[in-house]
């Protein structure tokens, strides 16, 4: 479980540091994106002292002009490719600064990663400094002298920035004293990173993950100055090297931290805020059962739906922390997002009315949080229906185990293991990225929400193998299965129109449309309405990557897997019905 580090972000820098860099040639976007990075170094306050390594062209041409440190004689491999071990070497001799930072050349940094250096610097007399980064696309020359810079590019980030991989690190932030020796790694090239998290971590250096208290911008860019690209840089020849002569086995992914920074605020926030709907009796059952069975903070916010008919059970309530949300008559999505905004918890719980949380669970959502740090957002559980004898527990993890592998085309095995009630979320996270769709139905607003922050933010969202909760339906449901399909193709519709889907997904999205169609078709079946199964399949022809008789073939073959996924076979007879009932319904209209 990874420790706690609190920033204050009030605190003004007064430690100087050297941060020092690498950088390609100074052409084209490249050059734009490195001179916007390397000026918002030089705006830090205190000023680093920067010193630029290397002689590509237009180094010593941006280092005169910032008036900045140059070395130009670095030694490279028999490639022309930098070696770290001889930056590292040189800049300790010239730095005249205790704190050394080694920034890749294309980030902007901002005014907390100096307020965030110095208090980590002021703790701990050895350490390794890391974090996420956020990924942008731009490709202007910035211009500095906007006196609001920071709070747009923060807006910038909050709009459109997409957080990158964990196993991505852009900054390390150490004491000069430390890594003073290292294998002859090839820089910019994968694998040298991860051996110093792995290193720190063997020599009992703390590893702090910055990614709360630091917004790292990473300007977008091709990889056109290595052969082979990006693939190349990562897992060619120069990076494989690298990882024999590190003897690099250990991901050293950010995820393994053992600290990680947090601002501080000067009351104590609660940890979780947990958020109910449909209040009845009950209500302080189980609000006594959740304070009596957790130790962590936790607030509550109560969402009254009927001001006069729940007035009598809010006004008993005399709890410490708990705020009440009036639904009124909006959307209750709408009131979702409010409440998410009010809320003050770390991670945020929507617990529906007919739920209420297992003894602990809490503690160990959050629990499974801290253990990686700042990099999961999302965290998925099981959850429990029945009584007594017959409580039955839902493991939906074994429907998706693969998180890592969510797509949109997919989509039919994200909906099944989706419970309101069994999903924690990093709340700024979920607030940063939208929140809730008002114009879906509640329970297509959470298949939604997910997809959006892991395909279209970069969070990343992962399953606690256990039941969370206790619920009393069966599933939440809507009228009809009529109602859910509509829903389901809103979701897809959503999904699509946000200007943040890249163009690679953009071309998947006849795929992606062809899958729900079927599956769509799949629902119309089970239900027994064979006409809008044959309206779903008929629509699914024109988003086909198949032939008319190819696709009725895909059809049946997707039919098959669906009926297995729900524990069902679908048998050749079965099948030749699905088809004749398509082309017999179809002829006739």
């Amino acid at each position: 479980m990874s420790s706690k580090v609190y920033i204050t972000t009030q605190i003004k820098s007064t430690s100087n540091i050297t941060i020092f860099a690498v950088p390609k040639s100074f052409h084209g976007d490249i050059g734009i994106i490195q001179r916007n990075a390397i000026l918002s170094w030089s705006l830090l306050k205190p000023k680093p002292e920067i010193i630029l390594l290397g002689d590509e062209n237009g180094t010593k041409r941006i280092a005169d002009e910032f008036n900045i440190i140059h070395l130009s004689s670095i030694k490279c491999n028999h490639l022309g490719t930098p070696m770290l071990d001889d930056v590292f070497a040189k800049t300790k001799k010239i730095a005249s600064n205790k704190i050394l930072a080694y920034v890749n050349s294309d980030i902007i940094l901002t005014q907390d990663f100096s307020t965030t250096v110095q208090q980590v610097a002021t703790n701990f007399s050895e350490f390794l400094l890391i974090g996420r980064r956020w990924n942008i696309d731009l490709k202007t020359a910035i211009d500095f002298r906007d006196l609001n810079l920071e709070k747009k590019l923060k807006k910038l980030i909050w709009d459109r920035g997409i957080l990158a991989s964990e196993t991505a690190k852009d900054y390390f932030v150490f004491p000069k004293h430390l890594f003073s020796e290292m294998p002859e790694f090839a820089i910019g090239r994968g694998y040298w990173d991860n051996w110093m998290v792995n290193r720190a971590l063997e020599k009992s250096y703390p590893v702090i993950d910055g990614s709360q208290t630091i917004f790292a911008l990473h300007q977008n860019h091709s990889y056109t100055h290595v052969r082979g690209s990006k693939t190349e840089a990562y897992f060619g020849k120069e990076a494989e090297r690298n990882k024999v002569i590190g003897k690099v086995e250990k991901s050293g992914s950010i995820g393994i931290s053992n600290y990680q920074t947090k601002p501080f605020h000067l009351s104590r926030l609660p940890r979780v805020s947990v958020v109910i709907f449909d209040l009845d009796e009950r209500i302080v059952q189980k609000i006594n059962d959740i304070l009596s069975r957790e130790s962590i903070e936790v607030e509550f916010l109560l969402i009254a739906t009927d001001r006069a008919k729940e007035k009598h059970i809010i006004d008993r309530l005399h709890f410490p922390k708990i705020s009440k949300v009036f639904r009124e008559k909006e959307n209750e999505l709408v009131t979702k997002n409010r409440a998410i905004e009010i809320a003050k918890g770390e991670f945020i719980v929507f617990l529906k009315g007919d739920c209420c949380l297992l003894p602990g669970m809490l503690n160990k959502q959050v629990s499974y949080f801290d253990d990686r740090s700042s990099t999961v957002d999302v965290l998925l559980s099981g959850w429990q229906r029945g009584e007594g004898e017959t409580v039955l527990e839902l493991e939906p993890w074994k429907l998706l185990p693969d998180l890592e592998d969510i797509h949109i085309w997919k989509f039919w095995q994200l909906w099944q293991p989706l419970r309101e009630s069994a999903i924690m979320f990093r709340r700024d996270r979920l607030e940063m990225f939208g929140g809730f769709d008002p114009r879906l139905h509640p329970v297509a607003a959470n298949i939604e929400v997910v997809l959006r922050m892991v395909l279209l933010r970069g969070s990343k969202v992962a399953w606690l193998p256990e039941a969370t909760c206790h619920c009393d339906r069966e599933r939440e449901d809507w009228e009809n299965v009529v109602a859910m399909a509509s829903d389901i193709e809103s979701v897809v519709n959503c999904f699509f129109e946000r200007s943040l889907v890249p163009e690679w997904m953009r071309e998947l999205e006849s795929r992606a449309r062809y899958h729900v169609m079927v599956w769509l078709g799949w629902l119309m079946y089970e239900a027994g309405e064979k006409e809008r199964m044959a309206e779903y399949l008929g629509r699914s022809l024109s988003y086909s990557p198949y032939q008319t008789q190819q696709t009725a073939v895909s059809w049946v073959q997707r039919f098959k897997k669906f009926a297995e996924s729900s524990g069902e076979e679908l048998g050749e007879r079965s099948a030749l019905d699905l088809l004749l009932k398509y082309f017999d319904i179809a002829e006739g209209r």
